[in-house]
């Protein structure tokens, strides 16, 4: 990686327009975007010299640090300090999970240089297994020639920007083999503004989407309604997918077909009238046309189109309201009013439906089958409405609505799984954080602020276990840190230096002892539960917590001592009222577990902790 050419051809290559800008500018600054220009000027290249990858490397340098998982991280650190590109070792010691190096004992291929071995691999038997030619998607000029009119694409996430925008182009093109034309990066899918895990119950398994008869499609649009060309984090969740699915799929889009259909096929044979101008104009008019909704998914701003061809929908459906072709079928002498209507309606669903035929595969040949038109949908029958006396057959189906039974399935499994995660961990019934209590507070590795406790656990909110990987106690970031934040925060820096706190800091969460009167689960959420505790108070308290994947018998609660954070701002859920948070201690990994704080047996309710 530290050869002259290898840089040259990385920092003409990061130029091309391919890569996202924030992408284009990170890999800039890992490279050493001038780096190559000296090495240049100094005669390297014209020499044919350059570094040797395979050259040992002095035991401190940075190729050296670099030999670990932590490869990117540690080159990363090299070129913001200034220096070039350094060279990447292909090679891991044994035990690893690699392919082993022929001729050398204990020696692995580092996961990421085969990785793409194997995806042209699966590609190539594919081919193979269908009879195509896999030459000329590999070739150099497979991009750039109009007779080989492939395009190499990668979607990735954005923890892997480093391999996908540096090592393989360089593999790629010093290998004669075609580059990336493009690189799309996204953000993570979060659920409920957490993190996905499996043993916090808070997990998306698409198997288990799929074994429900949930429709894939519904979570394809989701998902492309919510991604932009930014990289940005893409959250689930599952009021809102119920809402979103229902109402833009269902409620609007479907509801074209299934109140133009019938009409047409009941009263007039299933053939179409000649469309009306002025309809069709006033529809083309709410959306900006095929060219700027196919740059739109070009530019991978699939959001955006989504939000187009819902203005569209929008519009097509007002007409429908206006018109009301459900009365003009009563009233005598609107036949032929009520044929143009149903018409011009079913007109817009099939151009709607062919915008949409990428992110909605199958709803769209379904619904190629009742309009009676050839599959797929051509995109450049945009804009040429169907015409006068095309018939269509009768309408089917085409889609169900989401039952918000489903995603209590859905998740309820994954709270299902975080208890067996957790089972066996010396608390009897408990497990991992389901979107639980805090963590703990520091900084991360730059520095920066982290608030590691996620959202409050006594308000239900999802949580995140803490970051300094001790299992200590936390509490929300909305009170303050405790004294483990300041330890956390020396470790999460490696600087040994503590980020202490002052004793007022430390006073301002009131932490008590609290008793469980009692402790049960909530009807219509499969991570909450709902405590009554007693705080020493004239009144007990209610208190919500993400609990339920990890304490499955609620009722073994009662009677246990816990500690709360009583002086928390009371907040108002859909369930009612919290009144303050329940602290746990958590590990920095799932699998550690989630354990409630108790106190001696002679501590009272309402002890103040301190």
């Amino acid at each position: 990686m530290s050869d002259p050419r290898c840089r040259k051809f990385l920092h003409d290559w990061l130029g091309r327009g391919q890569l996202q800008p924030e992408v284009a500018n990170k890999a800039r600054e890992w490279l050493g975007s001038d780096s190559w220009n000296a090495a240049t000027e100094a005669g390297a290249v014209a020499a044919g010299s350059g570094i040797d990858p395979d050259a040992p490397h002095a035991p401190g340098d940075a190729a050296s640090v670099a030999n670990n998982a932590g490869t990117a991280q540690a080159n990363a650190a090299t070129q913001s300090a200034g220096n070039p590109l350094a060279d990447w070792d292909i090679s891991r010691d044994a035990p690893y999970f690699g392919i082993p190096i022929p001729d050398a004992p204990g020696k692995y291929f580092y996961v990421w240089l085969d990785a793409p071995v194997g995806y042209l691999a699966s590609l190539k038997a594919l081919c193979e297994k269908r009879g195509i030619d896999f030459g000329p998607f590999i070739a150099a000029d497979a991009g750039r020639d109009p007779q080989r009119p492939y395009r190499q694409v990668h979607f990735i996430g954005k923890d892997i920007i480093y391999f996908h925008t540096l090592f393989w182009p360089a593999m790629l093109e010093f290998a004669g083999l075609h580059t990336p034309d493009n690189i799309f990066v996204h953000g993570f899918l979060t659920i409920s503004g957490e993190k996905m895990s499996k043993s916090r119950g808070t997990g998306l398994s698409p198997k288990k989407y799929l074994e429900l008869g949930m429709n894939p499609e519904w979570l394809r649009y989701y998902l492309a309604a919510k991604l932009n060309p930014r990289v940005e984090d893409v959250d689930f969740n599952a009021e809102d997918f119920v809402a979103r699915v229902n109402s833009d799929l269902i409620g609007k889009l479907v509801n074209i077909a299934s109140r133009s259909a019938g009409f047409l096929v009941k009263r007039f044979d299933g053939r179409l009238a000649a469309a009306s101008p002025e309809t069709m104009a006033a529809f083309a008019a709410s959306w900006p046309g095929a060219g700027a909704l196919a740059d739109m998914y070009e530019q991978r701003d699939y959001a955006r189109a989504m939000r187009t061809i819902m203005a569209y929908t929008d519009r097509v459906n007002q007409f429908i309201d206006a018109e009301k072709p459900w009365e003009l079928a009563r009233q005598p002498g609107q036949e032929a009013r009520l044929h143009q209507v149903c018409s011009d309606a079913l007109r817009a669903f099939a151009e709607l439906i062919t915008l949409l035929s990428p992110v909605l595969p199958d709803t769209a040949a379904r619904a190629a089958t009742f309009l009676n038109l050839p599959q797929p949908f051509a995109w450049d029958t945009i804009g040429q409405p169907l015409p006068a006396g095309h018939q269509i057959q009768p309408y089917q189906h085409l889609m169900q609505r989401v039952d918000m039974k489903q995603l209590d399935a859905l998740f309820g499994w994954a709270a299902e799984e975080a208890g067996k995660t957790a089972s066996g961990k010396g608390n009897a019934g408990s497990g991992d954080a389901s979107g639980s209590q805090g963590g703990t507070a520091g900084k991360d590795a730059k520095g920066g602020r982290t608030d590691t406790a996620g959202k409050a656990a006594g308000h239900g909110a999802p949580g995140r276990p803490g970051a300094d990987g001790q299992g200590r106690t936390g509490k929300s970031g909305q009170t303050g840190g405790t004294q483990a934040a300041a330890v956390a925060g020396a470790a999460a820096t490696g600087s040994g230096e503590p980020e202490y706190i002052t004793i007022d800091e430390f006073a301002r969460p009131d932490l008590r002892v609290a008793k469980v009167i009692s402790c049960e689960a909530v009807e219509g959420s499969v991570k909450l539960l709902r405590f009554m505790l007693d705080i020493g108070e004239e009144k007990p308290r209610q208190v919500f917590s993400g609990i339920a994947a990890f304490y499955r018998d609620p009722a073994a609660l009662v009677g246990r001592n816990v500690i709360v954070v009583a002086n928390l701002k009371p907040r108002k859920m859909k369930f009612g009222v919290s009144e303050g948070m329940i602290l746990s201690a958590v590990g920095q990994d799932d699998s550690e577990g989630l354990f409630l704080l108790d106190v001696d047996s002679g501590a009272k309710a309402g002890m103040k902790v301190g």
